[in-house]
Formats: C-alpha cells, sequence, structure tokens
C-alpha cells in the first residue's frame, strides 16, 4: 500500500473509532431526554393520529435508510469504477513531471482538424 494510501486508510479508521466510541454518550444523552421528556408528559393524553397506522416504525425507517445508502454507495462505487476503465481518470499514479494529454499543447495539424470539425458541424 502507498503513503498516500496507508494515511488515507489511517484517518479513516480514526474516523470510525470516533463515531463509535461516540455511541454510548449519545444513545445515553438520548435516553435521558426521552426520560425528561415521558416524565413531563406522562400524566397527559396525546392525541391519536388517524394515519398512525401509516406511519413507519423508526426500525423500519432507519433500515430502509441504510439499505439506501447501502445502494447509493455501491451505484457510486460502480460509477467510479466505470469512469476509471473509460480511461478518464488515470488508474495509475501519474508523475508530477508528466502532463496530462488534455494540458498539452496542440499541433497545427490537430488545430486545424478541430477547426474543420467546427466548421463542417
Amino acid at each position: 500500500m502507498s503513503p498516500v494510501m496507508e494515511r488515507l486508510t489511517d484517518a479513516q479508521d480514526r474516523f470510525i473509532g470516533a463515531v463509535d466510541s461516540a455511541r454510548d454518550p449519545m444513545v445515553n444523552g438520548v435516553r435521558r431526554v426521552a426520560e425528561w421528556v415521558d416524565e413531563r408528559i406522562a400524566d397527559r393524553e396525546l392525541p391519536s393520529l388517524p394515519f398512525g397506522d401509516k406511519v413507519p416504525s423508526a426500525t423500519e425507517l432507519a433500515e430502509n435508510q441504510h439499505r439506501f445508502f447501502a445502494r447509493l454507495n455501491d451505484s457510486s462505487h460502480e460509477l467510479v469504477a466505470a469512469v476509471i476503465a473509460a480511461g478518464v481518470i488515470p488508474d495509475s499514479p501519474v508523475s508530477a513531471a508528466t502532463p496530462s494529454k488534455a494540458s498539452q499543447p496542440k499541433t497545427n495539424n490537430e488545430s486545424k482538424t478541430d477547426k474543420a470539425s467546427v466548421k463542417a458541424a
């Protein structure tokens, strides 16, 4: 693995670690807020919603969103792979000393060909 990929992977691992380490404090904080709210509304009758049976449960909603983002991630991965395969983005590292073809000046023949194709169109 290249040094750049090692650093990138290390940063990703630290990010995931931070998310994981925040899980318990976040869940405990939400639990305390829910208990606080419950203490204040426990003796009140809450109105029923006429469409309450059509509202998804929190678990259904969370699972649906997880599936959506997994599909979105897969789709974006396929897009990037297709772009790389099409040669739009080079798959191998490009040396800073090697200019890309797009940045190289056109020769007179290429310039004339481009102008002729524009006129023909």
